[in-house]
């Protein structure tokens, strides 16, 4: 996938470049059979990672269109007897639910306000909880620096400033930019990109 750095490759620009091109390079283009196998070797890739291995809890956020199935993700990590949040967004901002099984992903809601929360705690997790913890950030396109284009990055920005654990992306490799993406301030890179081809250490 093109971009630049140039001062013409805005984030908003390129966002609404990705979408014109998602529908002709996205998985739903391809049998079921080979978005699962895509999905499979992502999933494998991720739960191979010594991190996965140490990790008590893990951070997801809900499917996206053409993204990896995050409920397989979920169930991995129950298989694993980790603890396993969902990302909702309130009007406070972004928050974790604890979820118990897969069902959780349609139940989930926002919970109330943790009127004593720390910047990077969540209502669900107390911060120690967080410090070896994986959350799996979600993103249009992602390049192999850890860099992300998304509609609601802000959002999920404010909170991985402060968050204390390993941030992740899981995504396909037709999401994996060739060159690397723009950034604005605030702007938080990944720690690891995992897609179905390969796993990038973003940072050190």
């Amino acid at each position: 996938m093109p971009s630049s750095l140039g001062t013409d490759a805005g984030i908003t620009a390129l966002e609404a470049s990705y979408r014109r091109l998602a529908p002709m390079l996205s998985p739903s283009r391809l049998s079921p059979r080979h978005k699962e196998r895509l999905d499979n070797e992502a999933i494998l890739h991720l739960t191979a990672m010594e991190i996965w291995s140490r990790a008590k809890v893990v951070l997801l956020h809900a499917t996206e269109e053409n993204g990896v199935d995050m409920k397989r993700v979920a169930q991995k990590a129950f298989d694993a007897n980790k603890r396993v949040g969902l990302a909702v967004s309130g009007s406070d901002g972004l928050d974790f639910v604890e979820i118990y099984g897969a069902d959780g992903f349609e139940s989930a809601t926002v919970p109330e306000a943790n009127a004593n929360g720390a910047e990077g705690d969540t209502a669900g997790f107390a911060c120690d909880e967080l410090i070896e913890s994986l959350c799996l950030v979600p993103g249009l396109v992602f390049d192999g620096e850890g860099r992300r284009i998304a509609s609601d990055a802000s959002v999920w920005d404010r909170f991985l400033a402060f968050y204390p654990g390993h941030k992740v992306a899981l995504a396909h490799a037709l999401q994996i930019s060739n060159n690397p993406l723009p950034v604005e301030d605030g702007n938080v890179r990944m720690d690891f990109v995992v897609s179905d081809g390969c796993v990038w250490r973003c940072r050190r």
